[in-house]
């Protein structure tokens, strides 16, 4: 994914700015030419391991060059630079995703300082967005948002130096997820929460669903995980003797 910082100076300060940047970018073509099909466009920002929990209809921002650029120009961006940083090869096929990024995103019409860095993640005053990933290590949505709740690294409220994006709405149903055994309840607090953190107030743009590819032997039964976890438990592996 690529994770604004708003607690930065830099034109992302303006909500259609980031709003126009999640229309200005083809995930389609993300998933199917540069990872061959090998992952999924992402259903919003959660995963199917939530079970019950995962909220299956729910459509994230798409690609719209044409609601792009009105929403740049009702924001009246005037080609201030924007610094857009990436690893060198922490995540696999991430150059190549973020060079094909950058050029959609210019051909909407943004000015991006696109620059290789080690620490992509650290906190600098020039950094205004960078790659970045998260997974849910459990089936849970507060797995997966809790680095944005109260109390998470990339909050602003606790974390003033190193946090990114703040909302007041967003935190107090982060206390829903926390709390609530309600199934129904829960979802919809996820429903409206990835409403607020991908369109309405966007602190992330996710790019596609993690790609974890594994290789076995045709005499293992074992299916991986959605997530960098591997499961190995009771009835989920086993081994032919021939």
């Amino acid at each position: 994914m690529i994770a604004f910082d708003v607690a930065n100076k830099s034109p992302l300060r303006n909500r259609k700015v980031r709003q126009a940047l999640a229309h200005s970018i083809d995930y389609e073509t993300i998933v199917n030419v540069l990872w061959s099909g090998q992952t999924k466009e992402a259903t919003g920002f959660q995963m199917p391991t939530f079970g019950e929990m995962f909220v299956e209809d729910y459509e994230p921002p798409r690609f719209d060059p044409k609601r792009a650029k009105e929403l740049l120009a009702e924001a009246g961006y005037d080609g201030e630079a924007i610094n857009f940083y990436s690893f060198p090869d922490y995540y696999p096929n991430e150059l190549t995703v973020g060079q094909y990024v950058l050029q959609t995103m210019q051909d909407i019409g943004f000015n991006i300082n696109y620059e290789i860095r080690d620490g992509a993640h650290r906190k600098t005053p020039q950094r205004h967005m960078n790659m970045l990933s998260n997974t849910a290590h459990y089936a849970h949505p507060i797995a997966i948002m809790a680095a944005n709740c109260p109390g998470g690294a990339y909050n602003l409220d606790n974390n003033p130096d190193g946090g990114r994006w703040q909302n007041d709405e967003f935190d107090r149903l982060c206390g829903v997820l926390n709390a609530s055994t309600d199934t129904a309840e829960i979802r919809a607090a996820m429903r409206r929460m990835m409403d607020i953190i991908l369109v309405e107030d966007p602190a992330m743009l996710v790019l596609h669903q993690n790609a974890i590819i594994f290789g076995k032997s045709d005499k293992i039964a074992w299916q991986p995980s959605s997530i960098f976890a591997m499961p190995f438990g009771p009835g989920q592996f086993s081994m032919r003797a021939d």
